[in-house]
């Protein structure tokens, strides 16, 4: 039974640890869309371009003819944690992120054409979330060496590989196929909506602990008790969309409201378990199937574009993320079982649905932009992006080390005819944070028995974006115009070098 818990736990552990990485605490890194993230994701109120099936559907309308979009993005995600034992003493190097760079693309398609009178717009692409999907921090190394006579370890994880309990590795990938529609119901009110499939699969590997005592230190925590679990699955299909509408209420300002629903994740596949020194001498792993669901939260952005010059375009965006719909976790394994080695022909113990609640809450995201579009062809960007922090630091370790926190932007566009290029860039400044009153603790053997603290420590956080994307509008008469943007001629105002 002991170890039926362990293997319980074990599983709890790595379902709260692993999809953090790409979902959790309401983070994402950025934002999608090259001209969105150089006007610091403010894009609602302005939705120009084919990322508009993501930002604001509505903003469709705007484009005529042929219109094609192409974005890849390389984020860059800082991260590292010096671990604190009990006693505020420190153990081993600092541990850090070595995945490298994550690329997330951004590819749309669309047609505009007249419609009773009216302009209507229909686009298809496919985006991940703006968010990290890979992440990598030591592998513990669990061999053991005699040295001068006594056992010990070559490595030892508990210097080298202090954060086995939260994250070891994962490489997760998000994708959303999006048909979208857009219809101008009349010259000041567009209305678009986005279907989209969900494809998810998953892919972590977490340590955790069958110790049946409450270690007072780390130097306790022998990962002689470790045991190591690695998920692989894919999500179930799923569909969810976006909503949107534009308004403009004056010729210089326009209006954005989105919206998308909570979107639930079924996913399905192995549970691989590695039961570690002292597991695998009483027990063996039968069956390696589980389900894990869990459900991302609903999202409303309210953006306004204003242009108070014909050259010069402002947006001011804020983002409501309603993580406190994510209640819990829940894996459910469907074969798994432990065979006690003494007695095979034991019937083997089935582990039970897992159920791990989380204590997230809705977040509140700003951000802030200009352009400027000179005669030449050349539109400059920036923008800021601040957004809060979903959990407290008691629950923050490094598989969702997202404080609050700001990203500055930037980037430029450049037309050709009717092709602009774009190169955009954003980074987050580097934080360290110091967290000494962690919740967060080794998944135990048994629920009464506590395993130690493992979230203490100083953490270091930042990062940064770069990306490339490709525009292009034929058929239309080249880039439409923004509703609420006039055209511009070259004596209004523009700024001409």
């Amino acid at each position: 039974m002991t170890l039926r818990r362990a293997l319980a736990a074990l599983v709890a552990g790595m379902a709260c640890a692993g999809p953090s990485s790409a979902f959790a605490s309401g983070f994402f890194f950025g934002d999608n869309g090259s001209r969105a993230l150089q006007l610091g994701g403010a894009f609602a109120g302005q939705a120009d371009d084919l990322t508009a099936i993501q930002h604001n559907p509505a903003g469709l309308a705007q484009q005529q003819g042929f219109t094609f979009l192409l974005d890849g993005f390389g984020l860059n995600h800082d991260i590292s944690f010096l671990r604190k034992d009990a006693d505020g003493g420190t153990r081993g190097p600092a541990v850090t992120n070595t995945g490298g760079v994550f690329l997330l693309p951004f590819a749309a398609v669309g047609y505009g054409m007249p419609l009773g009178g009216h302009r209507f717009t229909l686009s298809a692409g496919v985006y991940g979330p703006p968010s990290v999907g890979r992440y990598t921090f030591p592998e513990p190394d669990y061999t053991v060496v005699d040295k001068d006579g006594r056992k010990t370890y070559a490595r030892d994880p508990r210097k080298y590989a202090p954060q086995r309990y939260g994250l070891i590795e994962n490489d997760i990938i998000i994708l959303y196929p999006t048909l979208s529609a857009s219809y101008e119901l009349h010259p000041k009110v567009s209305v678009g909506a986005s279907l989209q499939y969900v494809y998810s699969h998953l892919k972590f590997r977490i340590a955790a602990t069958s110790i049946l005592f409450t270690p007072d230190s780390q130097i306790e925590e022998d990962p002689a008790w470790d045991s190591v679990m690695g998920i692989d699955q894919t999500g179930a299909p799923t569909v969810t969309g976006v909503l949107g509408v534009m308004v403009r209420p004056v010729e210089t300002v326009q209006i954005g409201l989105s919206y998308r629903p909570p979107v639930p994740i079924h996913a399905s596949g192995q549970a691989d378990v590695a039961l570690g020194a002292v597991a695998s001498q009483l027990y063996e792993v039968v069956g390696q199937n589980a389900t894990f669901t869990m459900t991302l939260p609903q999202e409303l952005k309210l953006g306004v574009h204003v242009q108070p010059l014909p050259a010069l375009g402002v947006n001011v965006d804020a983002v409501y993320q309603g993580w406190q719909s994510v209640s819990e976790f829940v894996l459910t394994p469907t074969d798994i079982a432990l065979q006690p080695k003494s007695n095979p022909d034991a019937e083997p113990t089935t582990l039970e649905a897992i159920h791990i609640p989380k204590q997230w809450h809705h977040i509140w995201s700003i951000r802030g932009g200009a352009e400027y579009r000179f005669t030449f062809g050349l539109t400059a960007r920036a923008g800021v992006l601040w957004e809060q922090q979903a959990s407290g630091n008691e629950r923050l370790h490094i598989d969702f080390l997202h404080p609050t926190r700001a990203f500055i932007t930037g980037g430029a566009e450049y037309a050709l005819g009717p092709v602009s290029i774009l190169l955009t860039g954003a980074y987050q400044p580097s934080q360290t944070i110091e967290v000494t009153n962690s919740e967060v603790r080794q998944a135990n053997t048994d629920p009464a028995t506590m395993g130690s603290v493992v979230g203490n420590g100083t953490y270091t956080t930042g990062g940064w974006i770069v990306g490339a994307g490709i525009r292009g509008s034929f058929g239309g008469g080249g880039r439409p115009a923004t509703p609420g943007v006039r055209n511009l001629s070259p004596d209004e105002g523009v700024l001409t070098l």
